[in-house]
């Protein structure tokens, strides 16, 4: 972080910072996230402090709290509006996508996820996301096809080793289930 404050401009920097926070939930301290968020909050000056917000919608994303990051993205889709930093919707789609894969809207998902990719399309996770969505809706062969494109990619990734273990899994194809998993966890 340190080496980022120094060379990079400072939404960078406060875009790791924020994302970092995240990984907190991990471990059990998603109080101590939140709490590091409001002191972020009252540090930096507007229109960056929305950024903050980013960084609430993160943590609720990964708390599985749909509601909760519903409820703060209309702020973040006006920051939008409002800076033109139309390079954030990427984020809003991707956003979407999860909120709307815990809810179990799965073809609301993968379009969602699918804009992400046309603003973003180095962001290849998002192919194992469309992936998981599919496997979901029981349609394996896309499923397959789509967490393969980022296993080309990042072939050691253990979230999509992990993901083609549970579609070889819900198709009864165990040798190869457990063949990815194996991948997973040698990888974890």
């Amino acid at each position: 972080i340190q080496s980022t404050k120094k060379y990079a401009p400072p939404i960078y920097g406060l875009l790791i910072k924020i994302s970092i926070l995240r990984h907190y939930v991990l471990v059990g301290k998603e109080a101590e996230a939140f709490k590091q968020l409001d002191i972020l909050q009252t540090k930096i000056d507007p229109p960056l402090d929305n950024f903050v917000t980013i960084g609430r919608i993160l943590l609720h994303l990964k708390l599985k709290n749909a509601p909760e990051a519903e409820k703060l993205l209309p702020a973040v889709e006006e920051y939008i509006k409002t800076t033109n930093l139309k390079q954030l919707m990427g984020f809003v789609y991707d956003t979407k996508g999860k909120i709307n894969e815990m809810k179990a809207e799965y073809q609301q998902a993968i379009r969602n996820f699918e804009s992400h990719l046309e603003i973003d399309p180095l962001d290849t996770s998002t192919y194992r996301s469309i992936g998981r969505c599919y496997r979901h809706l029981k349609q394996y062969k896309k499923a397959e096809e789509l967490i393969q494109k980022n296993l080309k990619i990042q072939p050691f990734n253990p979230n999509s080793n992990y993901e083609l273990a549970l579609v070889y899994l819900d198709q009864g194809k165990k040798d190869q289930a457990i063949k990815h998993l194996k991948i997973a966890l040698d990888i974890w």
